[in-house]
C-alpha cells in the first residue's frame, strides 16, 4: 500500500501531460466540450491537459477600487482561444494586466492572453478562436445533473439536523 502512495505522482504524471495555471482575473469556463465548474467556495485556477491542442473559454473579471468606499468590476465576455500544450510542461496564463479601470474596459472589449512556460519563462501565443459550433455537443435531458433547490437542501438539512439544532433554527426562523 505504501508503495502505491509513492507512485501516485508518476501516474498523474502520465496521466495529464500538462498544467495550466490561471491568474485571478481570467477565468477558465471550458476546455474543448467540458465546463469547468465554479463555486463562491472553490475558484479554478488550474487545469491539467493532455498534450496536444486545445480550445479554452475563458472570461476576463477584476475589481478595480475608484474612492474609498466605492468599486467597480469590469469583465469580458466569454472567449475562446486555441493552445498547443506539450507533454510534461507547466504552463501560465499571462495578459497585460489593465492599471485602472480605463484600461481594464479596453482590454475586456477585445481580451487577448498568452501562455508562459514557467520553467524557461517562453511566450507562446494563445490564438483567438470562434470555432464553437464543433465544441459544442448536443446532450439528452436525461444526462443534465440540475442544481439542486432551496426546498431539497432544506429538506436535506433538517433530515441531518439534531433535535437541538432543529429547536435553534426553529427560533432563528419565527424571530
Amino acid at each position: 500500500m505504501r508503495y502505491l502512495f509513492l507512485c501516485l505522482p508518476l501516474i498523474s504524471s502520465l496521466t495529464y501531460a500538462a498544467q495550466i495555471k490561471f491568474p485571478a482575473e481570467l477565468i477558465p469556463l471550458q476546455v474543448d466540450s467540458k465546463k469547468i465548474e465554479h463555486s463562491l467556495f472553490s475558484k479554478v485556477d488550474e487545469i491539467e491537459l493532455k498534450k496536444g491542442v486545445h480550445k479554452l473559454k475563458i472570461k476576463y473579471s477584476d475589481l478595480f477600487e475608484l474612492d474609498y468606499d466605492d468599486h467597480e468590476i469590469v469583465e469580458s465576455n466569454p472567449f475562446w482561444v486555441e493552445i498547443l500544450v506539450s507533454e510534461g510542461e507547466k504552463y501560465q496564463m499571462v495578459f497585460n494586466k489593465p492599471e485602472d479601470e480605463i484600461e481594464a474596459r479596453d482590454f475586456a472589449k477585445s481580451p487577448s492572453v498568452m501562455l508562459e512556460i514557467i520553467s524557461t519563462g517562453k511566450l507562446i501565443e494563445a490564438t483567438r478562436s470562434s470555432k464553437l459550433a464543433e465544441l459544442v455537443t448536443p446532450i439528452k435531458a436525461s444526462e443534465v445533473i440540475k442544481a439542486p433547490k432551496a426546498l431539497h437542501m432544506l429538506k436535506y438539512w433538517w433530515q441531518q439536523a439534531s433535535k437541538e439544532e432543529r429547536k435553534v433554527f426553529l427560533k432563528g426562523a419565527i424571530k
